[in-house]
């Protein structure tokens, strides 16, 4: 991903921390579940994928099922089942659904103590591949944790109107303009 970034896109990653779906369902579970803003169309695929993972890990399927749409509290598997939906609409929207989740579980931290915060990255660091150290990462947390709010924006690559979808050998491509993307890009990250 870091040569990906450097090659089309002319950036340069200070590191990287990545995890996948299982380790989403432990953090979020350690920190004591997240809340998220369900909607109606959204609780048959999640509690669809939920009711597969408890049958594939011997639970009763029906086992955190969601009955209602609307904020909901979520266990860890509940968000990631969440985070997986795709077959409503596509794979922009399911990116959405994705940073939902990753700020929910800001929010969360974010009011922690920082021991908490300690001891919740001193269990998940196995399931993290990153290159980055444990003492930056302490102090990365140590500065979040500090301050008093927080803005986070988000930027969709490729931006709208910057690609072209194509066919090939039977599998779907999304062709992306480098340039208009490169200055994108530039832009997003050069905004006050």
């Amino acid at each position: 991903l870091k040569n990906t970034l450097e090659k089309n896109f002319h950036l340069q990653a200070d590191g990287y921390i990545a995890v996948n779906f299982a380790m989403m369902i432990t953090l979020i579970d350690a920190i004591g579940g997240v809340d998220i803003e369900v909607e109606e169309q959204e609780l048959k695929p999640l509690n669809g994928i939920l009711e597969y993972y408890n049958y594939q890990n011997g639970k009763p399927e029906a086992e955190g099922r969601l009955e209602q749409a609307g904020m909901q509290h979520l266990s860890g598997l509940q968000a990631m089942s969440y985070a997986r939906i795709r077959k409503i609409d596509g794979d922009y929207e399911r990116v959405g659904r994705q940073q939902r989740v990753m700020m929910a579980i800001f929010n969360r931290m974010k009011n922690m103590q920082p021991e908490e915060l300690m001891d919740i990255m001193m269990q998940q660091i196995d399931f993290v591949a990153t290159d980055v150290t444990i003492a930056t990462a302490v102090s990365m947390m140590q500065d979040v944790v500090a301050m008093d709010t927080i803005d986070t924006r988000y930027l969709r690559i490729p931006v709208s109107r910057s690609s072209r979808n194509t066919v090939l050998n039977k599998a779907y491509f999304i062709i992306p303009n480098l340039e208009k993307n490169q200055k994108a890009i530039s832009e997003f990250l050069n905004k006050p």
